[in-house]
């Protein structure tokens, strides 16, 4: 790690690009709300957030790879999230200023606003690599990257909102089976049927890592809801070229109430994409 010299005489490290061709960088931003509690977007006064990258195996196992924590908080008596101050922290609420092997460095960009995310050495040579913001009322922002990409020596973590983090829950439920984790539904069919604009009607809100109130610094990341599970069922049909199998399966998912807090509008909008894509 280099010095630099700044006008003021303060010497700062300056990050050196990665040579190491078995390890990668990675870099991200997920947008975050002012407001109040959102179903597609964390919201500041969710704060603080936590990131974790998992390497998944291609036998579904996983391995922690960096995790990283970051709070935020206004001066007293000011309404102005652009004055907040950001503190980073790796675990044992150890104060961090850059990442490194193992932790994540999280920054607050008040200009979106958005928190962002720079990661180092990540190893290679893993199918998947799950990227979760998180906070510690539970609510989690997630994206799935595939292995292929980290060939790259900087991988650029997007899409990371709610629409990566719905299709990336649907993929998580094939990665979970034995029978479907060689061959998850493709990106492009679940973003044909899990778009922004079906989120915004279907009203779907942001998962819950479990625990993750309770044991902040290591959640157990298990959703395994039965929503994605049965949705991945459809999206397989689909990958295969059969919509009219699809549509029909989702009928009778329909008819016989299989998944919890699904209402007849939402089938209807699910109906809607697969139709149209």
């Amino acid at each position: 790690m280099a010095g630099a010299l700044t006008a003021c005489g303060k010497v700062t490290q300056v990050a050196q690009p990665n040579t190491d061709t078995s390890f990668f960088d990675g870099t991200g931003r997920v947008m975050v709300s002012t407001s109040n509690r959102s179903l597609t977007t964390l919201s500041l006064g969710e704060a603080p957030f936590y990131v974790v990258v998992r390497g998944i195996h291609a036998n579904g196992k996983s391995d922690e790879l960096a995790w990283g924590k970051v709070t935020i908080t206004r001066p007293p008596r000011t309404a102005q999230w652009e004055q907040a101050k950001a503190v980073a922290y790796r675990k044992g609420d150890v104060i961090i200023d850059k990442a490194s092997p193992s932790w994540a460095y999280l920054r607050f960009n008040p200009s979106g606003p958005s928190v962002e995310l720079d990661v180092r050495r990540l190893k290679k040579g893993y199918a998947h690599y799950w990227v979760v913001l998180y906070t510690g009322t539970g609510r989690a922002v997630m994206t799935l990257i595939d292995g292929e990409k980290s060939a790259l020596a900087t991988v650029n973590i997007t899409p990371w909102d709610a629409g990566s983090t719905h299709r990336s829950l649907i993929r998580l439920a094939a990665l979970a089976n034995p029978s479907t984790r060689a061959t998850p539904p493709s990106w492009d069919t679940l973003s044909q049927v899990i778009t922004d604009a079906s989120l915004a009607t279907l009203g779907w809100d942001l998962p819950t890592p479990a625990v993750a109130s309770v044991m902040p610094e290591a959640p157990s990341l298990a959703y395994g809801r039965e929503r994605d599970t049965q949705l991945l069922s459809v999206m397989t049909l689909l990958d295969a070229g059969n919509t009219a199998g699809a549509l029909q399966l989702l009928k009778r998912l329909e008819t016989n109430q299989a998944i919890p807090g699904m209402t007849p509008a939402d089938y209807a909008v699910i109906a809607d994409r697969i139709e149209l894509r």
